[in-house]
């Protein structure tokens, strides 16, 4: 996906690279170090992050699909594609937004 909106506009390109960096420390963080991550303020500060993250996430793919499309850029307003690579990646916010709510 990072390539393809790259390609695009390499904004668009250093957004996804930087989420999809954020999506992994994330989700390795609490497989690092259980014990520290299993209770406290930091267990809420890492699922509230990574609600908020899946939330925008799936819901700005959603509105550039069938509302908006592009909201900024050389293509701003332009609908964006609906592909299997999407589908999957916003298939898998909605199931981890499920798994934190």
């Amino acid at each position: 996906m990072v390539t393809d909106h790259a390609r695009v506009w390499w904004v668009s390109g250093a957004f996804f690279a930087l989420l999809a960096v954020f999506q992994l420390a994330w989700g390795v963080r609490p497989a690092a170090a259980p014990a520290v991550v299993s209770a406290g303020r930091l267990r809420t500060v890492l699922l509230a992050s990574g609600m908020l993250v899946s939330v925008s996430s799936a819901t700005l793919w959603a509105l550039t699909r069938w509302v908006t499309g592009e909201p900024f850029g050389p293509q701003a307003g332009t609908e964006l594609p609906i592909g299997p690579a999407g589908i999957a990646s916003t298939g898998l916010e909605i199931a981890t937004i499920s798994a934190l709510g």
